[in-house]
């Protein structure tokens, strides 16, 4: 397979930041930790690539049978949320592959998910509904049934409004 390469540049200076990041699959998406020191990707082979961003050092950090379309870092710069194409949604701690928790919203693609800013909330989204599940109460998702259509991008305002 032909290496997939990744370029990160400073849109105002318009210089390239990274060096020329080779992975071996096609990246579904992008998400840069809430203090600027990671940036993630899934990979459609099921992984989950983190860079830090002061050298461009790369780990896989999990391997799923189902691909990542989707990752979000929550406000602690630590955790990631990632939304699979199987209709889960994964906690992963990004430096200690091993642990994570796995929650469910049934067999829908997950198509975006979003981490609350300085809380422990999250929300995906995956066909016409919406759920937010909270960490920190370790609370069933709550779906939130208002879309006659697909849920394609969700984003937190500042003050906590999705």
């Amino acid at each position: 397979m032909a290496d997939k390469p990744i370029r990160v540049y400073d849109l105002p200076e318009g210089s390239r930041l990274s060096r020329r990041l080779k992975l071996a699959a096609n990246v579904g998406s992008f998400a840069w930790s809430q203090d600027g020191r990671f940036l993630a990707a899934p990979l459609e082979d099921g992984t989950i690539w983190v860079w830090e961003t002061s050298s461009w050092e790369g780990h896989k950090i999990t391997t799923s049978r189902a691909p990542f379309h989707v990752v979000s870092w929550t406000s602690d710069s630590r955790h990631l949320l990632a939304g699979a194409r199987d209709g889960k949604v994964r906690f992963l701690d990004a430096f200690r592959p091993t642990q994570d928790t796995a929650f469910s919203i049934g067999d829908q693609r997950i198509a975006t998910i979003a981490c609350a800013p300085r809380t422990e909330q999250f929300v995906a989204g995956g066909g016409a509904t919406v759920y937010l599940w909270d960490l920190a109460r370790s609370t069933d998702p709550r779906p939130l049934r208002a879309h006659r259509d697909n849920v394609l991008a969700l984003a937190w305002a500042p003050t906590g409004q999705v």
